[in-house]
């Protein structure tokens, strides 16, 4: 079975299934049992295995997280999965699916992992990594292709959003419709894709002769309560509500 129709069959996300395989942490035990369940009854066809690594291509996609939000329930990332899973698969490649924690382990040991001869190719998703964390990566000697960051001043093979085209899409469709205050909801966790939106958001602004006027943009705190899960804080200026 693909990842996908495990997922279907246990009713889970397809990350959801990668983290029970990849025997990853925050997954409950009840739903890694059933996941668990029907790989034993009908196999899992997407990791690599070692007899087969001579017949076919293989390619690691490899996620880097850097915050205490869970990502395997994400849509964005389960239709990535499921879409690098299927073009794999048509190619003639198997997928190994990989979830990197920042400052969990030295850089060294995925350096030893991802210089594995038997794999063809790295995906990195990269949505959360800085420029410094890129710059290591860069340096193995594998083809890589660096998925949803885009870094102006790195020479890379990038797949990405055009972040500041949706932003500023976004912001001109309510200012035709003649509205001159227009908010813009900005995380406090810097990644390279937020950047562009809100570039994307003053460019508008600027466009139809509006001043920025920094009071319009609320900040989103994240934070953890006491039951361990994670929320969030919107900030106008100084004030928290």
């Amino acid at each position: 079975m693909t990842i996908k129709e495990i997922a279907e069959k246990a009713n889970v996300s397809l990350a959801t299934v990668s983290m029970v395989v990849n025997s990853k942490p925050g997954i409950s035990k009840k739903t890694q049992d059933r996941i668990l369940r029907i790989i034993r009854e009908n196999g899992y066809s997407t990791p690599l295995v070692k007899n087969d690594l001579k017949k076919i291509g293989n390619i690691q996609l490899m996620i880097y997280k850097n915050r205490s939000e869970e990502y395997s329930e994400m849509p964005f990332l389960q239709q990535l999965i499921e879409g690098i899973e299927l073009k794999s698969k048509q190619n003639g490649y198997n997928l190994a699916i990989k979830y990197i924690y920042a400052n969990s382990h030295d850089f060294s040991d995925f350096k030893i992992e991802i210089n594995d001869p038997d794999i063809n190719g790295l995906l990195l998703l990269a949505t959360e990594m800085d420029i410094f964390t890129l710059k290591k990566f860069l340096e193995l000697r594998i083809p890589l292709v660096v998925v949803d960051a885009y870094f102006l001043d790195i020479p890379a093979e990038y797949v990405v959003v055009n972040n500041l085209s949706g932003g500023y899409i976004a912001t001109k469709h309510l200012l035709k419709a003649g509205h001159r205050e227009v908010g813009y909801l900005k995380s406090s966790f810097e990644i390279q894709n937020f950047k562009g939106r809100f570039e994307g958001y003053m460019k508008a602004l600027v466009e139809f002769g509006i001043t920025p006027n920094k009071s319009y943009t609320v900040f989103v705190h994240e934070f953890q309560n006491t039951n361990g899960h994670n929320a969030e804080i919107i900030q106008f200026g100084r004030e928290r509500i």
